[in-house]
């Protein structure tokens, strides 16, 4: 049987109940400065 706990959640509430979302913000945040700097070089 499936594990039904995050069904009907969205993802940041996923991320936050495994206690990772500012983590997981910090990371997004620094791919996509990244990013824009390799697109400007």
């Amino acid at each position: 049987m499936l594990n039904k706990k995050h069904i009907g959640s969205n993802f940041d509430s996923f991320l936050e109940e495994e206690e990772i979302l500012q983590e997981s913000e910090a990371a997004a945040i620094k791919r996509v400065i990244a990013y824009e700097l390799q697109q400007k070089m």
